[in-house]
């Protein structure tokens, strides 16, 4: 009787590899999709970080003096600071924390700043260009311009 081989041995075996290789890729498959989706609301929370430090009027970085009510002075500060060199734009991307540590070295976000009143007119233009295809985030924020009471919108663009 050495020798033999059971069928249902063998059946049982067929049927546990194909239900380990079925988990493996179910696995496999979601993950990234976890992983897509994961990168993309970290982007998203980014930008709506960003949006509230420049929207708090007790923030060093804030653009308003009051809720919602955008300061002429703050803007031009912070257009001097961040937004005239490259130098400035890399402590921009510090003092936001743009700079994300991983396993296997240094990523940095990059960001786009423009606050244009409701006539069109560019208040603070700051950043790079947007690459096209490029996995990004962007929230808008509304305000008044406090000169002339003309409606302003802040739209971040993180990527």
């Amino acid at each position: 009787m050495k020798g033999q081989f059971v069928f249902e041995f063998l059946l049982a075996g067929v049927i546990f590899f194909a239900i380990v290789l079925y988990a493996m890729n179910y696995l496999n498959v979601n993950v990234s999709d976890f992983k897509v989706r994961f990168y993309s609301d970290k982007l998203q929370s980014k930008a709506l970080q960003i949006s509230e430090v420049l929207g708090n009027e007790k923030s060093s970085l804030g653009l308003v003096e009051r809720p919602s009510l955008f300061n002429r002075s703050r803007i031009d500060n912070f257009n001097a600071t961040y937004c005239s060199d490259q130098n400035g734009y890399m402590r921009l991307r510090e003092d936001f924390d743009l700079m994300e540590k991983g396993e296997y070295g240094e990523r940095a976000h990059n960001v786009n700043i423009t606050l244009t009143t409701e006539s069109g007119l560019i208040l603070l233009q700051c950043g790079y260009t947007i690459p096209t295809g490029t996995e990004r985030a962007e929230t808008e924020r509304f305000g008044v311009f406090n000169e002339n009471g003309e409606l302003v919108k802040l739209r971040i663009i993180v990527w």
